[in-house]
């Protein structure tokens, strides 16, 4: 399995198939790099997969609570019109989150589970903060 992450590039499904690439990070919300809906059935109507990214600002976690819940409304709205409504969706910390910040992401991450079950909830970040949150949940 090859498996791609990225943002403003829009290479199509048959592209990526002839390439190897069998999964795509793709990011969801209302600006220019987010998934459209053609973009999507594209990936998927040429057998790659798709995995689902919520970031609003590299260190939007750090805002807390509130932020965690405004981005899984977005996220969700996004996901409803995707078709994709029960989909998992990665929340990110992309950035060197520190062992100070992680209360601040754990807040957030508790906002996020207000609006969408744990069971959907992927999260983007480094390592120590992987082991934090799963030892968490």
């Amino acid at each position: 399995m090859s498996a791609l992450d990225f943002s403003y590039a829009r290479p199509g499904g048959a592209a990526l198939t002839a390439a190897g690439v069998t999964s795509v990070g793709r990011y969801v919300g209302t600006d220019g790099r987010c998934i459209t809906l053609p973009e999507l059935n594209d990936y998927l109507n040429n057998g790659v997969s798709v995995w689902l990214v919520k970031e609003n600002s590299s260190r939007g976690m750090l805002n807390g609570y509130g932020q965690g819940a405004s981005d899984a409304r977005d996220a969700q709205g996004q996901l409803d019109a995707l078709g994709q409504s029960n989909a998992v969706v990665y929340f990110t910390a992309d950035f060197d989150i520190q062992r100070f910040q992680f209360a601040a992401g754990d807040q957030y991450l508790l906002g996020v589970a207000s609006v969408i079950p744990v069971s959907r909830i992927g999260l983007y970040a480094g390592i120590d903060y992987l082991n934090h949150t799963a030892a968490l949940v």
